[in-house]
Order: structure tokens, then sequence, then C-alpha cells
């Protein structure tokens, strides 16, 4: 059998990366003949069609913002040097740790015309996300053709409801195999939509276990120091007060992996300000150590060995869980959505090892069945 797994590949963002890797690392693991689908997401087009149609507008407003969010980020957000050392590290790291469909796929219809797979699994992270399909929904695998197996394994909707496309999920994955999802939040509607079980899985980085981690990405143990790992997701202009006191509390040295939207400046002059003063006070922080630059496996390296964790993630979570770091997790107002994920997940950590045990062996036998 051959599966392709179709999630969000071209991914810097440390938790979509590693949760790609663990999914391709467990099947193989478990005898399957598996790729990353190399999928070109979202494909905006510039015709006629566009102008008139609202859903293409969005789209190439969302193009010219993802033009000035890369400026913002290679030359406001940080060093250039430092961005694009992440950015070729994590092409290294996608050469040395992912087996990637020969060939990348513009569409569906390229896709199912190869016929190289004899099914394709919506991989995790947030692929089912209405405000990000801009239209398209091709996570939801439309048009792909009844010839080909559809699996999803802990897709995740990222949102309280699918609304208002409630139609197209519906009869999308009515034609899905077998289906689960990362938050209990959403399987009701999913169920109802769909008229399918749709079952409440981990998520993919903890198909993996602490040492399977360890031996994978060549992770060390121990750490020379003693050290406070940060991954902060949004604005962190208001955190280096608190990160300053952290640091003077525990007498550790904090070390700050961002994002690439990490600082947000607007077109405000006490918005600048305030960056501005940000960045004075990191330079003039010894106990503060920002890491632009640091790939997946950098971070993860950081954070299996931290004494303590601050973030705002939910992967942080997940890996914090598995190495037994302590961690606090905050919720920024602006992503109340996080929240729901992050309580359900807390809602079950009692009985992870079950629930581990339950979601590899969906996979397995309900997802995939044998391997071939």
């Amino acid at each position: 059998m051959k599966i392709g797994i179709m999630t969000w590949w071209r991914n810097t963002n440390y938790g979509g990366f590693l949760q790609g890797l663990a999914l391709q690392t467990f099947l193989k693991k478990n005898g399957f003949d598996v790729e990353m689908i190399r999928f070109a997401f979202p494909p905006i087009q510039f015709t006629a069609r566009s102008v008139i149609c609202p859903h293409r507008l969005t789209s190439l407003r969302q193009g010219l913002g993802a033009v000035l969010d890369v400026v913002r980020a290679l030359f406001v957000n940080g060093c250039l040097s430092a961005r694009l050392s992440r950015l070729r590290k994590t092409v290294r790291l996608f050469d040395a740790y992912i087996t990637p469909s020969p060939h990348e796929y513009a569409s569906l219809a390229e896709l199912a015309a190869d016929g190289r797979y004899d099914t394709v699994l919506i991989g995790s992270d947030q692929v089912w996300t209405p405000k990000y399909h801009d239209a398209d929904f091709s996570y939801l695998l439309r048009g792909l053709g009844d010839s080909v197996r559809k699996v999803s394994y802990a897709a995740s909707v990222a949102a309280p409801s699918v609304h208002p496309y409630e139609k197209i999920y519906g009869e999308a994955l009515a034609r899905f195999e077998a289906i689960s999802v990362r938050e209990k939040t959403n399987v009701a509607e999913l169920e109802k939509l769909s008229g399918k079980k749709v079952e409440w899985v981990v998520d993919p980085t903890l198909l993996l276990s602490a040492e399977d981690w360890r031996v994978v990405l060549n992770l060390r143990p121990d750490t020379p120091e003693p050290h406070i790992t940060v991954y902060w997701l949004s604005p962190l202009e208001d955190k280096l007060p608190e990160l300053v006191r952290l640091a003077k509390e525990k007498r550790m040295k904090v070390h700050i992996f961002t994002d690439v939207m990490a600082f947000r400046v607007v077109a405000n002059p006490l918005r600048w300000a305030k960056h501005l003063a940000a960045r004075v006070r990191l330079a003039c922080s010894p106990s503060l150590e920002l890491h632009i630059g640091a790939d997946a496996r950098e971070w993860l390296q950081d954070l299996s060995t931290a004494d303590f964790i601050l973030s705002d993630s939910f992967h942080a979570l997940m890996f914090a869980t598995l190495f037994n770091r302590e961690i606090k997790v905050e919720i920024p107002k602006a992503k109340k959505f996080m929240a729901t994920r992050i309580t359900d997940f807390q809602s079950r950590k009692g009985a992870l090892a079950d629930w581990i045990a339950h979601s590899r062996e969906w996979l397995m036998k309900n997802g995939l069945g044998c391997p071939q």
C-alpha cells in the first residue's frame, strides 16, 4: 500500500514540521510505504475571475499580506541573516528526515491523474480550518475521486464550527473511509455533517515516545546548563518584563524562541516605540537569549531539556508532556480557539497512555489496515 501524507509540508513552524515528521516516522516504523505529498497550497490565480469572485479577492488580499509579512519578518522582526538561517536549516531538516513525493502537485486533479497513491492521509495541523481554505478546500480532497482511499488523522478545524461551509464539509467528508480529528470540540458537528464516525485522537507528535524523538533527531538527554525555554507565537513586547523577572526568580537564562511574526509592528508610532524599547531591553538583558534562527530540531533539543517552559503554543504543551517538563501555558485573548484545544487535551491527560495506545490502534486498524 502506497500512502501519501497531505499536510502543510512547507513549514518553518516547529510544531507544523514535527507533526508531519512524527506521522511519517510512525507509519514507516510499522511497515508502510509512505511519502509526504508536496502539494502547493493555496493556488492563487490572478485572473478575471479573481476580480469577480469575492473569495478570490480574499486570495489577492492574502497574497499581498503574505508579501508584507515576509518583509516584516525579515527586516523588522529580526536579523535577516538569522531568518535566512532558519529557512536554510529547515530545508536541510526536510531533506534529511522527510521522504517527499517526487513531484509537486498544483491541484488535486494533478494528484489524481498521477495515480501514485492508494491512500491519501490528511495529516494533522490546521488543514481543515475554514478561514485558511480561501474557498479552495483541497485538504477535504474534493475532486480526488473514489479510486483513492481518503483517511484523516488528527486533522484540526481549530475553530468552534466549520460555518458557513457545512454543506461542503459534509459532502466531502462523507467520501472519507475513516475520519479522526485533533479537537474533541468538532467531533459532534463533523459526525452530523458527514454521517460518519469521527474519532478523537492525539496529536501525531505523541505517536512517538520521548526516546523515539531522541533517536530520530539525535537529541541529547541533558544540557550543559539549567535554562528556561520560552516559545511565544504572540506579540512579544509586552512579555519581556515578565521574562526578566522570571530569569531573576529562577536564576536561569531564558532562551526565547519566536515564530516569524513574534513581533508585530503596525503603522502606529506608539507601537513602533514599544517595539524599539523591547529591542533595547533584549540587547541589554544578558539573561535573555533570542533564538530567531533556530530550526525545529534545535528548538526541541532546548525544550526537551528545559527546567521550566513558558509558552502560548499547543505543540510546546505536547512536547513538554512527552518529555515530562514543567510548563506554564498561557492563551492570549486573540487566540481563544486555542483554549479549547488545550483544555480538551488536559481533560484526558490523566489517561494519556491509554489515549495514545488507542490512537495508534485506530490509525493502524480503522485508518489504514494492515501494511501490504
